[in-house]
């Protein structure tokens, strides 16, 4: 049997045989499968889009998404805000394709 050891989050009582409880586990897992769903991501967003500007090609009056500048891919960061800016939905498909 592995011995027990406290989890690794800041002021978790639990113990566990792994590095996080379960508890802790799951959450990291749900935020890591699924960035775009991440309360970080979601404020970062809408602090981006009300900007009212596509960033690409300054239209203002078309729907607005959230387009990292650098591809997470390419190793750029998810949640900076230096690389995240307002594009409409052509610029943005543009910049995917090419």
């Amino acid at each position: 049997m592995t011995a027990l050891r406290p989890c690794i989050e800041a002021r978790c009582p639990r113990l566990t045989s792994k590095t996080r409880c379960q508890e802790h586990q799951r959450s990291r897992d749900y935020t890591r499968n699924r960035p775009y769903q991440n309360p970080k991501w979601i404020r970062l967003r809408a602090e981006v889009v009300k900007a009212g500007r596509c960033h690409w090609c300054g239209a203002t009056d078309k729907r607005l998404l959230a387009d990292h500048v650098i591809p997470i891919s390419q190793g750029g960061e998810p949640y900076d805000p230096a690389n995240v800016v307002a594009a409409c939905y052509s610029c943005n498909r543009r910049r995917v394709d090419e």
